[in-house]
Parts: structure tokens; sequence; C-alpha cells
């Protein structure tokens, strides 16, 4: 997956319970965020969004504990990447950006 902003990521889209847990409810009760951006619970627990810091491109990897109404507990990991931004030639053969967020912020030259 390749993220270049906030966004919304449906982790619970591929869980469920198994058969004694047809009819129990899950929500994400807790995150740990990567090192190259910051991951928010949103909807209640139903959702997750992940927002890349500043410059940050490349792989990043977050946790998250799914709590299902019974209690019972499970953790998985999410492996996203961030695109670099893209770099074209000047006329004077400096590269520089096309991404308005790294033309925007002196950092990210």
């Amino acid at each position: 997956m390749r993220l270049a902003g906030p966004t919304a990521i449906d982790v619970r889209a591929n869980d469920s319970g198994g058969p004694n847990e047809a009819g129990d409810s899950y929500l994400i009760t807790s995150v740990r965020e990567g090192s190259r951006g910051i991951v928010t619970i949103t909807g209640g627990g139903t959702g997750l969004t992940y927002d890349p810091m500043g410059c940050a491109t490349g792989s990043d990897t977050f946790s998250y504990i799914l709590t299902d109404s019974g209690g019972q507990t499970d953790s998985a990991t999410v492996l996203g990447a961030s695109p670099a931004p893209a770099r074209t030639r000047s006329r004077t053969g400096r590269a520089r950006s096309s991404s308005p967020t790294a033309r925007s912020d002196p950092r990210c030259r």
C-alpha cells in the first residue's frame, strides 16, 4: 500500500471470529505507532487513519489490538509505504521536487 497523506485504513475488513464467536463485535482498542507516521483510532474503534510525518517516505509498520465483545484480544501488524516525492531536473541540472509538501517545507530539501 502506498500512502501520500492521511489515509483511512479499514483494518477490520479481513477480521472475523471463529465458529463460536459469530455474534461478536470487534473494536480497535490500542495502537502502537510506527517510526514514520501517526496512527489514530477513528469511528469509536472501527477504523484507523495513518498520517506520514513531515517528509517521511519509505516503509513503515504499526500494530494494533482488536478486542471482541467478549473481552478477547488479538494483535496485528500493518506494513505500508509513503511514496518519495517525484524529482525532476531543472535547467541548471539540480534536482527539484514536484511535491508541494517538499517544496514548502525546508526540512524536505
